[in-house]
């Protein structure tokens, strides 16, 4: 069976899910998109991108490639998958050039790459390939002043063919997953309690690839939702919200710019993901009162602030 429909279309527990909540990039000012940010929503947005240049000269043979200035990139012959092991299998660290041949060769399978357009200490990459390219991608006019992020990169790219991305959820950053070039399925789950017991060790061992109806019983639990992203479109991905992406036929670019949370979403104790991370940040010599400790004193500042809007399980 193959591995990239795995993700969305041969999954049961898909069959009846929702459509996403869709807006247009004309009619969205940075008011409204604020409102999903601050409700932890996410949302379709068309044509978010239309106006980057991005979408026309990323096409371009060579373009990409005169403008990476000799960087590598990492390469897989497969989809991205979830364990280190299964997705660091065939693994090759690349020039892009070559990496790109390799994604337009048909005798390729399944081709995913990632690639580091902006620089953090973990997603190395020039800074000058950021400035060769940074003109081509300019924003997104409802965001005009982001955070900058905690963990992510603000800009990465994925180029793919046949290679979706396994399901998975972010922890402290918004994100915003812009199509460039193909169409991408994407997949989302909320991040309530019910939701995180019954799929995270599945998905977080990438067993979901080996049975798709594994779920059983538990699949009416599972409010799913949808949406079909297009070239210029962009989908908002809040924290801890569990997504997979399946890639359409042909070449696919997306490009992912990602942005710091709000304060009030990053210590919801509601949300059982970030819980989980709050623990994982404790010291080994910790245990769970001190980390329980930990969090309480981070939201003690949080609420000195007085932002407590209602976050969205749905």
């Amino acid at each position: 069976m193959d591995p990239n429909r795995m993700i969305i279309s041969e999954q049961t527990f898909m069959r009846h899910a929702m459509p996403l909540a869709t807006v247009a990039a004309q009619d969205l000012s940075s008011a409204a998109f604020q409102t999903f940010v601050h409700a932890n929503r996410p949302c379709l947005i068309k044509g978010a991108a239309d106006h980057w240049p991005a979408l026309t000269h990323w096409v371009k043979s060579d373009y990409l490639i005169e403008r990476t200035l000799g960087q590598t990139v990492s390469f897989y012959p497969h989809v991205n998958y979830q364990t280190v092991a299964r997705h660091h299998r065939g693994r090759e660290r690349v020039a892009f050039a070559e990496a790109w041949a390799r994604l337009c060769d048909p005798s390729e399978a399944a081709v995913a790459i990632a690639w580091a357009i902006t620089n953090i200490a973990a997603f190395p990459a020039p800074e000058a390939v950021y400035r060769a390219l940074k003109d081509d991608i300019p924003g997104y006019r409802f965001l005009p002043s982001p955070i900058r992020a905690l963990v992510y990169p603000a800009w990465r790219g994925f180029l793919s063919r046949n290679a979706g991305t396994g399901w998975h959820f972010h922890q402290t950053d918004c994100t915003l997953m812009t199509q460039v070039e193909g169409t991408k399925t994407i997949g989302l789950l909320p991040p309530d309690r019910r939701t995180f017991d019954i799929v995270k060790d599945d998905f977080t061992s990438d067993a979901c690839f080996d049975d798709p109806s594994r779920f059983g019983d538990a699949e009416a639990q599972l409010r799913a939702y949808v949406a079909v992203v297009e070239k210029g479109d962009a989908v908002f991905i809040p924290p801890y919200w569990w997504h997979g992406v399946e890639s359409g036929p042909g070449l696919n670019i997306t490009v992912p710019f990602c942005w710091r949370a709000p304060l009030h979403v990053l210590g919801a104790v509601s949300l059982p993901a970030n819980r989980s991370h709050w623990r994982s940040l404790a010291p080994p010599w910790q245990g769970r009162h001190q980390a329980r400790a930990l969090v309480l004193s981070s939201l003690g500042l949080i609420a000195a602030a007085g932002r407590f809007p209602r976050l969205s399980h749905e």
